[in-house]
C-alpha cells in the first residue's frame, strides 16, 4: 500500500494505510476554489444544481483500486471518482444507480483490481462494471467530479506499485 499524504485522506479500512482527510484543501487543485470546502473530514462541493466541479489530488498513484464514500444532497446531485490508471466510477451510470443510498445517505463505492479483473461495490453489492484493462504504468491522481450538492469522504487508493 502507498502511503497517502495525511492531510488527504481519512482512516476508515485497516487494509488501506493511516491517514486523514478534509482538514483543509491543501494537496487537492480545483477548477473552481470557491465550490469547494473541507468540514470535519469531509470535502464538500457546493456548487448549485447545474454547477460542475473537478477536485484533483496532487498526489499520483497507478492505481489498482480505491475505496471513497459519496453523498448525493439533491435529486439533481451527481458524482464520479476516478483513480490512478483510469478507475471510472460515474454513480449515474445505469448499473451504480439502482444501488445507491437515498438522497442525503452516505455511499461506499469500492474498486478493486483482482486477478486481472476489476470488481465493484456500492454500498456493498458487487456490480456490474469493466472500465477495461487497467493502463499499467500510468500514475494519475484521484478525481473527483461534483454536479450539484455533493460530500466526499474516506478516500484511499490502492497504488500498484505496493499490491505485489
Amino acid at each position: 500500500m502507498t502511503e497517502i499524504a495525511t492531510q488527504l485522506f481519512a482512516l476508515v479500512r485497516p487494509q488501506f494505510p493511516r491517514d486523514r482527510v478534509g482538514l483543509d484543501l491543501s494537496g487537492w487543485k480545483t477548477d473552481d476554489p470557491s465550490s469547494w470546502t473541507a468540514n470535519d473530514w469531509i470535502l464538500e462541493h457546493r456548487g448549485g444544481d447545474d454547477s460542475s466541479g473537478l477536485l484533483h489530488s496532487s498526489q499520483t498513484f497507478e492505481g489498482t483500486g480505491f475505496v471513497v464514500d459519496v453523498r448525493l444532497n439533491t435529486p439533481e446531485s451527481r458524482a464520479a471518482v476516478t483513480a490512478g490508471t483510469g478507475i471510472d466510477v460515474d454513480l449515474a451510470s445505469d448499473s451504480i444507480r439502482d444501488h445507491l443510498e437515498k438522497q442525503g445517505r452516505w455511499n461506499r463505492i469500492e474498486a478493486s483490481l483482482q486477478e486481472g479483473k476489476w470488481l465493484l461495490e456500492v454500498n456493498g453489492t458487487a456490480v456490474d462494471w469493466d472500465p477495461g484493462p487497467p493502463r499499467k504504468g500510468v500514475r494519475e491522481g484521484l478525481l473527483l467530479t461534483a454536479s450539484g450538492s455533493v460530500d466526499f469522504c474516506n478516500l484511499y487508493v490502492r497504488d500498484a506499485r505496493e499490491s505485489h
